[in-house]
């Protein structure tokens, strides 16, 4: 299995990018899949997620550290898969100290090698003003939503958390998606995966 990461925070680009690449690539080869979420699927995820409904933020980020260990239990060496991940336990990490600060499970605690390590990150980020006209564009009122318009400074520090989340990662390919056409940054990205022989 090779994993590639698609990490950032919200409107960054992670999941139209990450979807565009896999549609394209798996033609060529179809062990190219885009994922969300957990890699192994079991009985128990849909229990999981039902109750992180019900969960204030504290509660919700060790359920989805959970669920992220359970990964790696679960991990085959027959599996072929190339998998454009949609956010994995970095996100978990991050936002888990931005929500939680000093009350989060990963504040000063590397919780790392219980977790399977992608092969491969693309962070992706992009300015404020460009979050906001994304937001607009598709109508959507998450908390961060909320956060992005009424106290843009926490917008940095959230950033900052994630890059922090991915210092251990030797190959991070970022890219500011701010006022680049989708199909060019895709293009770069398969470029970069393509050299490094993930693709």
């Amino acid at each position: 299995m090779k994993l590639i990461s698609f990490e950032g925070s919200d409107y960054s680009g992670k999941t139209t990018i990450s979807k565009l690449i896999a549609e394209k690539t798996s033609k060529e080869n179809q062990n190219v899949v885009y994922n969300s979420g957990k890699l192994y699927l079991d009985d128990e995820d849909e229990f999981m997620r039902e109750i992180s409904k019900h969960c204030n933020e504290l509660q919700r980020e060790a359920i989805y550290t959970i669920m992220f260990f359970l990964d790696k239990k679960y991990i085959r060496d027959s599996d072929q898969r190339i998998i454009l991940q949609d956010r994995y336990w970095m996100s978990v990490v991050a936002y888990g100290r931005f929500l939680n600060g000093e009350k989060s499970l990963h504040d000063g605690i590397d919780l790392s090698e219980w977790m399977i390590k992608p092969d491969a990150v693309i962070y992706l980020q992009c300015s404020l003003e460009e979050k906001v006209h994304r937001s607009k564009v598709r109508n959507r009122r998450s908390v961060l939503d909320k956060l992005f318009l009424t106290q843009p400074e926490l917008v940095n520090k959230l950033e900052l958390e994630i890059i922090s989340s991915l210092k251990k990662f030797e190959k991070v390919l970022s890219i500011d998606t701010t006022n680049i056409p989708i199909s060019i940054v895709a293009d770069r990205v398969e470029e970069y995966l393509k050299n490094e022989r993930l693709l």
